[in-house]
């Protein structure tokens, strides 16, 4: 924090305080309004310093970061299928049929970078109003009383005073709150974004997977087929990155017993060799992060 703060803020104070020639009531209302409008600017560039708001803005700007890293992840993945799909366009399109689905999920991912792009940056807008402001702890009036029961203040000792604030016990209690409260907020976001925005436009990619391209697996056309391989190792590329960032795929065998925290029944069907409440496939997996359930797999299961 530089020196001249305080500087400027000492010499507003000292008017205030002085027994010779004392102010007029219309001068030193200027003068304690000066003073305390510097004071509240130290505040509050000192609280962001402290070490519960400065854990929070840190958790805030890797959140964020990593959001948008996940979410440009997925969107270069699917543009990666688009402009393949452009690049063979003129081989794929022999096969009339096979070309009709191809063409159908180009379009469709088409929408979702649409889709996923406006999501992000609304999360992203949503995050830069939860910057932490300092006037929300509401302790200008406490802090000015402390300063003032300070007698003969000098420049170390207004330094020391606005380092030492942050350890009287009812600001510490008021920061921890403020900054619970905070903290609360932003994970409801985040979680949100994750399961209603990004993970959403994922599984419903994960759809193509199992209906369209599964259709195309029926072609022997090699360009088809390299047309599929691609799809799949884009498929693959982003559940290893959502892995290498802790969320994990909830992807049960076939015979796992349901269970209703991780999976989503869709279908009970009898099924030769298979026990009631054991799970005969999954329509879509799910995903789950550090132990808690974004979203449930969907599943058949045995009745």
């Amino acid at each position: 924090m530089p020196q001249p703060n305080f500087l400027t803020a000492l010499a507003a104070y000292a008017p205030l305080k002085a027994s010779i020639e004392p102010l007029t009531k219309e001068a030193y209302d200027q003068q304690l309004e000066t003073f305390v409008k510097i004071f509240d600017d130290i505040l509050y560039f000192s609280i962001r310093s402290w070490e519960p708001v400065k854990g929070y803005s840190e958790t805030l700007y890797s959140k964020c970061k990593v959001m948008k890293y996940l979410t440009n992840v997925v969107i270069d993945t699917f543009i990666s299928i688009i402009e393949y799909c452009r690049e063979y366009e003129e081989t794929l399109i022999d096969h009339q049929e096979e070309h009709q689905i191809i063409k159908a999920i180009s379009e469709t991912l088409v929408i979702k970078i649409e889709n996923i792009k406006d999501a992000l940056q609304s999360f992203l807008e949503e995050t830069e109003e939860m910057t932490y402001n300092p006037q929300t702890l509401n302790i200008q009036d406490f802090a000015l009383e402390q300063w003032d029961n300070i007698k003969d203040i000098n420049l170390q000792l207004a330094e020391e005073f606005f380092v030492e604030l942050q350890n009287d016990p009812k600001i510490q209690q008021k920061v921890a709150k403020s900054v619970n409260s905070h903290m609360q907020t932003l994970n409801k976001k985040e979680m949100a974004y994750k399961k209603d925005r990004l993970l959403f436009e994922i599984t419903t990619f994960n759809d193509l997977l199992n209906y369209s391209i599964a259709r195309l697996k029926e072609s022997t056309e090699m360009d088809v087929l390299m047309y599929i391989q691609v799809v799949e190792e884009a498929n693959s590329m982003i559940n290893t990155t959502l892995i290498n960032y802790g969320i994990r795929p909830i992807n049960p065998p076939p015979h796992t017993t349901f269970n209703g925290r991780e999976h989503e029944v869709i279908m009970t069907q009898s099924q030769e060799g298979f026990k009631k409440g054991e799970i005969i496939k999954v329509s879509n997996q799910g995903y789950h992060q550090s132990g808690v359930v974004i979203i449930r797999a969907s599943v058949v299961v045995a009745r």
